[in-house]
């Protein structure tokens, strides 16, 4: 992509809240009555709640924050896509399988990035009725209290989620994890360690921008880290939203962490 000049921020976090609880109301009209669903090229399904809500979202966001360039799961390159910040970072509905099959794991996250890394994020769970949300250098939020990752000295016996060919690896033997159950939603997933109901969390490759963007600061502003397997934070709306094997983890593990997963991804 070709670069251009960084936009200023004029930001109101509220109103992407206020949308976001907006954009949850049309999901569950959906949700709550079985959305058609079909099957995109990559064979993964979408479903007609994906699409309203996107729409819904991609209107309301832009219309109200000119300037704004725009990349979701449903639109992901486009004339909305501007090389630098800020740009809203969008999946509609995260977790359409768990959605599709009326479980309740399912997210609508909304990042706001500048200049390749997150500033801001609303990720919303509306069948729980949970809400988080965050702002660079002001903390993150669950339904209006602090987050803060684990505090766990020793990974023995650590809360872990995420693939299975990853967390029953040889190299995690040693660790005796109590494996939790399978997450749909990675956003979710994610917000679970910046809590601290799970002590670290692992994404295989093919996770894209708009799964990871409001979920990173989250973790980032609870005292985590998101990173590749390298340790490199993730730059968004670059040339690929794709990423490789991830680690969500409390900062004091997260080298042992990206070691343990190197070794199998390698």
């Amino acid at each position: 992509m070709t670069s251009a000049p960084a936009r200023n921020v004029d930001l109101s976090l509220d109103l992407v809240e206020d949308l976001a609880r907006e954009a949850g109301d049309i999901a569950l009209g959906y949700f709550r009555n079985g959305p058609e669903v079909w099957n995109k090229g990559d064979s993964s399904p979408v479903s007609e709640a994906d699409l309203a809500v996107d729409a819904f979202l991609k209107r309301t966001l832009l219309s109200n924050h000119p300037g704004y360039g725009w990349i979701s799961e449903e639109s992901a390159s486009g004339p909305d896509r501007i090389a630098e910040g800020p740009v809203f970072v969008v999946d509609p509905i995260d977790g359409t399988r768990a959605f599709i099959k009326g479980e309740e794991e399912w997210a609508i996250s909304i990042g706001i990035v500048n200049q390749s890394r997150p500033i801001a994020g609303i990720l919303f769970c509306p069948a729980l009725d949970t809400l988080y949300r965050v702002q660079k250098g002001e903390g993150a939020e669950r339904n209006g209290e602090a987050l803060s990752v684990s505090d766990r000295k020793s990974l023995h016996g650590a809360r872990a989620a995420g693939p299975r060919t990853l967390l029953n690896d040889k190299e995690f033997f040693d660790l005796s994890l109590d494996l939790q159950p399978a997450i749909a939603s990675l956003a979710y997933r994610l917000a679970q360690v910046a809590e601290g109901r799970l002590d670290f969390a692992l994404a295989k490759g093919s996770a894209h921008d708009w799964d990871l963007a409001a979920a990173d600061l989250l973790v980032q502003e609870a005292g985590g880290r998101l990173t590749g397997s390298d340790g490199k934070d993730i730059q968004y709306n670059e040339g690929t939203l794709a990423h490789p094997a991830l680690v969500c983890s409390p900062a004091g593990h997260h080298a042992d962490l990206c070691d343990r997963v190197a070794a199998i991804v390698a």
